[in-house]
């Protein structure tokens, strides 16, 4: 059975042109990964929610260590309590995409978690779920809603799904009747491709570079040493570290770049 994911990425495969070269956590033994990973386990041991996160990531593609898909989803529903957004995704993602552990339904449920707080690719999974004829969960009135809500919050594949919905099935006031206004709201442009894109976006290829992977790794791991303790915690019987209160500007950074390894 092909994963979701394979099967998304299909559904817009050739809508657009775009050269990634964004840095990825990928299977790996070598000295350097396993240093890695030790460190992490260690930061995670102490209560960093997105130490856990990204050895949950590691265990998940086997970065450092053996891949476990048991061990990645036990770590990522502990960074998910600690109020990880990324883990809460990954929590989604894992369900729907492991042979062992998928549960659409679970996996919905976390995805819709992350996609409260208004996590971009969250809303986008969901959108994307709810449109595909191919699954039980087909909901035109869902997907309108997610599609809406990724359209705002300019999710950079939406004009590309848009161009594929136009494609099948004319974007109007009856049948996509939120995404229809909140197109009228902020409408795309055409690119120099012929094809639908956000304004001021006229490339021909759109080029994603992402920081080495050491550089993503050392600047969490610094995160973590930072002293927080002066913060505060609003959280009774939890450590700073624990806590999503205590967060500082360099963890919530960490968090985003980590999302671009995802």
């Amino acid at each position: 059975m092909r994963t979701l994911i394979v099967s998304l990425a299909i559904l817009i495969a050739g809508s657009y042109s775009i050269v990634v070269n964004a840095t990825k956590v990928s299977s790996c033994n070598t000295e350097q990964c396993i240093n890695y990973f030790n460190k992490f386990y260690l930061s995670a041991k102490r209560g960093h929610p997105t130490a856990m996160a990204a050895l949950g990531q590691f265990y998940y593609v086997g970065y450092g260590t053996e891949k476990n898909d048991d061990l990645a989803l036990k770590l990522f529903k502990k960074s998910a309590r600690y109020g990880s957004l990324v883990a809460n995704y990954k929590v989604g993602l894992l369900y729907l995409n492991s042979e062992r552990h998928r549960d659409l339904n679970k996996g919905l449920e976390y995805l819709q978690k992350a996609a409260i707080k208004n996590y971009k690719n969250a809303t986008f999974i969901l959108a994307i779920f709810y449109l595909s004829k191919n699954l039980e969960h087909y909901d035109i009135a869902l997907a309108d809603k997610y599609l809406a809500q990724a359209y705002k919050q300019k999710h950079r594949d939406m004009p590309s799904v848009i161009d594929y919905i136009n494609e099948t099935k004319i974007i109007n006031r009856i049948n996509f009747p939120l995404l229809h206004q909140a197109i009228i709201n902020s409408p795309l442009v055409i690119n120099n491709n012929a094809k639908s894109a956000w304004p001021h976006d006229n490339t021909e290829v759109i080029s994603i570079i992402s920081p080495p992977i050491e550089s993503i790794l050392d600047d969490l791991l610094n995160s973590f040493r930072s002293k927080r303790a002066a913060i505060g915690s609003r959280f009774k019987g939890k450590t700073c570290s624990q806590s999503v209160s205590c967060l500082s500007i360099d963890d919530i950074q960490g968090t985003i770049d980590w999302l671009r390894m995802m």
